[in-house]
């Protein structure tokens, strides 16, 4: 089941564990993972992604776009 959408930042900033992300998206993100529901991104969110590799050497970045087209379903899932 589907807990929300994210913002593209709010994503990477869970991801990367950046201090940006505010404590209710934070809390967001670990409730819908700890309860094992899904939240997603548009399709425009993976576009920003490879605007800002493309941009910038962002090798974390590029590391997990390459993930999420290969294994999609599991993209962000946050590691344990």
């Amino acid at each position: 089941m589907i807990a929300g959408v994210a913002d593209t930042h709010a994503a990477l900033w869970y991801l990367f564990g950046d201090p940006r992300l505010s404590a209710s998206a934070k809390s967001a993100f670990d409730t819908a993972a700890s309860h094992r529901r899904k939240i997603v991104l548009s399709v425009i969110s993976l576009a920003e992604m490879v605007y800002l590799v493309e941009k910038n050497p962002f090798p974390r970045l590029r590391m997990l776009i390459c993930r999420c087209c290969t294994t999609p379903i599991t993209f962000f899932r946050k590691p344990r």
